[in-house]
């Protein structure tokens, strides 16, 4: 039985700019076909059970030629399989798409087109200038700007100049000289207003805005990916960009988390300005284990991360059991994420500190006077909140549910790198980069400056302090 292509454009600069169309047949594909020009994020949208294949399309240089990915198209949806071809922008706007569904339909294979959003209209809007305006154009021209062999298009600049509209090129940065000469030779006035977008729509974005006779030389320190907008609307630029003045525009930010735990972090810096990184230095492993036998024994069970919550009830609910095991149970949780991703299963924490540690939580278990303890969390770890116990004599049981596996990362250059345990600091301490390190808990923070980083401590686990820690930071800075 054939399967089906999805033909899927990914938007422009970052996934949120994705359509939810385009989000709901990414989750459910067995093959992803991806280009090189996917926004920031989208790599964290493929399920990790797709196969991924590169198809990367750069100028004169592409991973695979097209009829390749043609065949490859077809190959799989004949193996049945759900295939998503994921392609930067609208996969019909200059993106090969077209010719892509007719080897589909000539193939005999289902197939769907689901539109992306174009650079020729993002990158404008986030570099503050809107392709129509009223008072300056009623009209938007769209062209490549290199023909089928990568060499200079076949443009009809008269045309071009006498329209009165917005003129966006794509993918013409090579040959900018080219079209600035070819529009004023047609008649455009020279002092026309020009802009050249590089990384549209990407916390990397830049821009020169200048005119059309001093473009070329203005902007030939900028790299492909660029988008060239010539018109009246590009006087807009400077009052409508309020994409480059958020407090994070252009600072890169690595995140050491798992997926799972890093995904609403990522929202929340991206939102802000920032690039974004999620590169785990480290993998979770439940621990398959008998619990619901310790949780019956105990009268208090505290939860010592969220991955520990994860974990506990995976093992629960692998006995055939759920959250009515807790019942009638003193829990605490050693932080707000903690007791948030406890909620997810219908458990309010009766304990939660007020400082994320473990010492802490020690500190408000003792103050609630309760007795019969159980620890459930990681193999190795929480030595703050059981020397705590130790030092007050107070007896407890402790079930490692979950182990860390540490990973040995490929370190990569960044202004920040964020750590909410020791166990992530040793997944990047081995590749002798140094960033600034933003770590969440005291035990974070030995073991980062242990390893050598610069550090910044964030008041509270949740993403609202490790931003508000990294915006206090670039404040000081740039006093």
């Amino acid at each position: 039985m054939s399967g089906k292509v999805t033909l899927v454009g990914a938007g422009t600069g970052r996934a949120g700019l994705m359509t939810l169309d385009g989000l709901t047949a990414l989750s459910n594909a067995d093959v992803v076909v991806y280009d090189r020009l996917l926004g920031e994020g989208i790599d964290e949208l493929i399920p990790e059970t797709a196969e991924k294949i590169d198809a990367g399309k750069n100028s004169g240089n592409h991973t695979l030629p097209q009829h390749e990915i043609n065949k490859l198209l077809i190959s799989r949806a004949k193996e049945g399989k759900n295939v998503v071809r994921l392609k930067g922008g609208d996969g019909y706007l200059f993106g090969r798409g077209g010719e892509e569904a007719e080897a589909l339909f000539d193939a005999d294979i289902p197939f769907s087109v689901i539109s992306g959003v174009t650079s020729a209209i993002s990158a404008p809007a986030y570099a503050g200038i809107p392709v129509t305006h009223r008072e300056y154009s009623s009209s938007l021209h769209i062209m490549t700007g290199h023909n089928k062999s990568g060499d200079k298009p076949d443009i009809n600049f008269k045309a071009c100049a006498e329209s009165g509209g917005t003129l966006v090129f794509l993918m013409g940065l090579k040959n900018l000289s080219y079209i600035a000469k070819g529009l004023t030779d047609a008649g455009m006035s020279a002092s026309m207003p020009c802009a050249v977008i590089e990384n549209g729509a990407s916390p990397m974005q830049k821009k020169v805005i200048a005119s059309l006779g001093d473009i070329s030389q203005r902007a030939g320190h900028l790299k492909s990916p660029c988008v060239i907008v010539v018109g009246e609307v590009c006087r807009l630029s400077d009052k409508l960009d309020t994409y480059s003045r958020l407090p994070l525009k252009g600072i890169s930010i690595i995140i050491a988390r798992p997926y799972d735990r890093a995904r609403e972090l990522a929202r929340g810096l991206r939102k802000n300005g920032a690039c974004v990184s999620i590169v785990p230095g480290i993998k979770i492993n439940t621990l398959y284990t008998p619990v619901c036998g310790e949780i019956l024994k105990h009268d208090t069970v505290l939860f010592t991360s969220p991955a520990g919550v994860n974990s506990a009830f995976e093992l629960i609910f692998r006995e055939n059991r759920d959250s009515r095991i807790l019942g009638g149970k003193t829990i605490g949780a050693v932080g707000k994420k903690t007791a948030s991703e406890l909620l997810k299963y219908g458990i309010k924490a009766d304990i939660i500190p007020s400082e994320h540690s473990g010492r802490a939580l020690a500190e408000a278990v003792c103050q609630n006077g309760c007795k019969n303890i159980l620890l459930l969390g990681a193999k190795t770890g929480a030595e703050g909140l059981t020397e705590a116990f130790e030092d007050k004599n107070i007896k407890y049981g402790k079930l490692a549910v979950y182990s860390t596996e540490i990973l040995n990362v490929t370190d990569k250059n960044a202004d920040y790198i964020v750590f909410a345990s020791p166990s992530e600091v040793k997944g990047f301490s081995r590749n002798g980069k140094y960033h600034t390190a933003v770590c969440i808990g005291k035990t974070t923070l030995a073991e980062a400056e242990k390893q050598g980083f610069e550090c910044i401590v964030s008041k509270s686990a949740d993403s609202e302090g490790i931003i508000s820690a990294i915006l206090n930071n670039e404040k000081e800075r740039a006093k």
